[in-house]
């Protein structure tokens, strides 16, 4: 391509960037559209921007044994960017109509446009000497409320704080030179952008309602206790986070309060002032090199970004410079990056797709790489010999894998075939047919009467057998459960037999009792070397993983044979996306349809407004039928009133392998609550659940006490 060539496809892929602002006045005008655009809510609650924390060090790092962790910088780098987004999540609780700029970068000019008594002549900078645009200055929160600017500067101590003695207790805190040191920094960075934030005051303000408004600076250190923290100013530590809602109110709200110089008339224009200057503080967060790019506001845009990274398997930042190449992330081998469009597998994931097993059961929860695992075997099996054939079992359930199969065997250059149930078994395998993949999509019911007949015919076949997606058919198969597994293990002397499976998708129709003697009897029978787990989530955020572990290990079931076919879910990454929020309706409120369609309206504005749906963000609405208040009828109605194809609605029952960027679940509590962990695995970012509460059931009690740290949660 041609250098203009090149130009022009840079130009068109930063069409949605402004023409560049520099003036002061152009920044103001800019942050109030922004500002009407994204940040108009009447909801107590605070804005934050971005709408999920900004990613940093996602990679999971393994922990060593050995005294000498040759990723202990890495590690600390991490711990930096988790007590991030700690403070993130505390902010985000809180009931306040605040907004909150996270990762505020600006640059020298920007600096200089908003203090009016910076002098030019003296500046190196200004100059030249020490860069002018690119020379950047940042803190990590900006909080901005009715008459208050808040500076956080967030610092993370790597020390393991149990393992010294009380004793030492006072000693250790004298020759502890690196807390102080990075009190110290933050003490400057919060100095350097109160400056910033005075300059655009002064701009605006004068005599009394300048002093109206208050700028406030905090120390955070979210890992380290207080007793290792005796420092001057507000400072913001471990223990402060157990109840950080009450901890903003005494230590913030009542200080500003305190300190707030009453008048008996606060006039309008007060009120107008302050916006302006939320205003030119928005506007400088979405500019980056004087191009403002709004979009950073945009909740859907935020959704569509993370989605990508999941999507590609971008779960290391290990070609970045200085960081640490991660033994537990390998790049994907050719084939997979290539046909199926995932750049990174983990150790474990690498490991299964080179086993030399023939017969293998690969087992794990919703996002584990299962399917990922099964396409790579499959292209290596048909792309190193041309007369293998495969027989590829799948499920037919809603937005299912299929589509997923035949784009990635039709970039592979390999013909394939796609046979519903109403085919004949001995034309399974046609010797005419220059196919050399059957994708044979699944009925759970009719599947469960045939997988052993077709089984048998495959016998006298030379086909490979990949089944996925089919949990109910292998490990409740009440029709045959005592040949099954024979079957498979004579087809797996002389061809490959992988099966994948996630046994929490099979809930729905045998309640909680997964531990039944079918299952155990499957799995004890089976030889260990031939079933493999897989724990590490890579599909969905670490937030939504860390409330799926949270259901596997309250509500489902414990049984050591159920941790070889049901692992428990571990985040396979630190991609962190929104926080979870959930909506409980008592049982007590009359018109619970009303509040239903209410909640999942708004809930869809907030993710449709500044939403570009041409780049393929499809949301997914989930509910049980079973439900008392939510009847599917009064779901599909709200959803047709909106006239918008990306909305998808889906039965509870019917979401099998089903995956949305973004999903909003409805959910009856009388339903077996290990349905919830099915439809909550179906978001990969975003997830809203608008729960019916039964006020008497102490599992729920349990759950939602449970999961008060990882969602939002709102009750009626």
């Amino acid at each position: 391509m041609s250098y203009k060539g090149k130009q022009k496809r840079k130009q068109s892929s930063l069409d949605h960037l402004d023409s560049e602002i520099k003036s002061f006045s152009e920044y103001l005008a800019k942050g109030e559209e922004i500002k009407l655009r994204y940040c108009d809510s009447q909801e107590n609650r605070p804005i934050m921007l971005p709408p999920a924390p900004k990613q940093s060090y996602i990679d999971c790092y393994p922990d060593l044994d050995s005294d000498f962790d040759i990723f202990a910088s890495d590690k600390h780098k991490q711990s930096c960017y988790e007590t991030e987004v700690l403070v993130y999540r505390a902010l985000e609780q809180l009931d306040d109509n605040i907004i909150v700029l996270h990762n505020f970068e600006y640059s020298h000019h920007q600096y200089r446009i908003c203090d009016k008594s910076h002098i030019r002549k003296d500046c190196s900078q200004c100059k030249g000497k020490g860069g002018n645009a690119s020379n950047i200055a940042e803190c990590d929160f900006i909080v901005m409320g009715k008459n208050y600017f808040i500076i956080i500067e967030v610092k993370s101590m790597h020390q393991d704080h149990s393992k010294i003695p009380d004793n030492e207790v006072t000693r250790t805190y004298k020759s502890n030179k690196n807390t102080y040191k990075a009190w110290r920094i933050a003490q400057k960075q919060i100095q350097r952008t109160k400056c910033l934030i005075d300059g655009i005051i002064e701009q605006f303000f004068e005599g009394k309602d300048r002093e109206k408004v208050k700028i406030v600076g905090i120390s955070a250190f979210p890992s380290t206790p207080r007793l290792f923290l005796q420092t001057e100013g507000i400072t913001l530590c471990k223990e402060d986070f157990k109840d950080f809602g009450e901890w903003w109110q005494t230590h913030i709200l009542d200080l500003i309060t305190s300190n707030y110089v009453h008048d008996d008339y606060v006039h309008d224009d007060f009120h107008s002032k302050m916006e302006k200057a939320k205003a030119i503080l928005l506007a400088i967060w979405c500019t980056d090199k004087n191009q403002c790019d709004e979009l950073k506001c945009s909740l859907g845009h935020s959704i569509m970004a993370i989605d990508e990274d999941l999507r590609r398997g971008m779960i290391t930042y290990a070609s970045y410079k200085n960081r640490s190449r991660n033994p537990s992330v390998i790049e994907a081998p050719d084939i997979i990056s290539n046909f199926v469009g995932i750049k990174y597998l983990t150790a474990e994931q690498f490991k299964v797709l080179n086993s030399d097993q023939n017969l293998l059961f690969i087992n794990g929860p919703a996002g584990s790489g299962k399917t990922v695992i099964m396409l790579g075997k499959i292209l290596q099996l048909a792309l190193n010999d041309k007369e293998n054939k495969v027989v590829l079992v799948t499920n037919i359930g809603w937005n299912s894998y299929t589509t997923l199969y035949e784009s990635t065997f039709k970039k592979a250059g390999l013909l394939y075939k796609v046979v519903d149930w109403d085919f004949k078994i001995d034309e399974l395998l046609d010797k005419t047919s220059i196919s050399r993949i059957v994708i044979l999509k699944a009925d759970f019911i009719t599947c469960r009467k045939l997988l052993p007949r077709i089984l048998d015919y495959l016998k006298l076949s030379n086909a490979h057998v990949f089944i996925d997606d089919c949990q109910g058919v292998v490990y409740r198969n009440i029709y045959s459960v005592g040949n099954l597994l024979e079957c498979f293990k004579q087809l797996s002397e002389m061809k490959h037999v992988w099966i994948t499976c996630d046994l929490t998708q099979t809930t729905p129709y045998s309640g909680q009792d997964l531990g039944n003697k079918l299952t155990q009897s499957f799995i004890r029978d089976v030889d260990p070397t031939n079933i493999v787990p897989l724990s590490l989530n890579l599909r969905n955020t670490c937030d939504v993983t860390n409330i799926l572990s949270i259901l596997r290990g309250l509500h489902i079931a414990s049984d050591e044979d159920l941790d070889i076919v049901l692992p428990v879910p571990k985040p396979g990454h630190f991609i962190h996306g929104t926080r979870t929020v959930i909506h409980v309706i008592s049982e007590l409120i009359i018109d619970r349809e009303h509040l239903v369609v209410t909640i999942l309206n708004k809930e869809l504005d907030k993710l449709t407004f500044g939403s570009d749906f041409s780049l393929g963000f499809e949301i997914g609405i989930i509910y049980n039928g079973s439900s008392r208040a939510s009847s599917s009828q009064c779901i599909e109605e709200t959803i047709d009133k909106r006239f918008d194809s990306n909305l998808q609605l889906s039965d509870s029952s019917n979401c099998y392998s089903a995956e949305w960027p973004a999903v909003i679940v409805i959910h009856d509590f009388a339903r077996d609550i290990s349905a919830l962990y099915l439809e909550i695995s179906r978001a990969r970012v975003h997830c809203v659940v608008i729960l019916f509460s039964t006020l008497i059931d102490i599992s729920e009690l349990d759950l939602l006490s449970e999961l008060n740290n990882s969602a939002k949660i709102i009750r009626y």
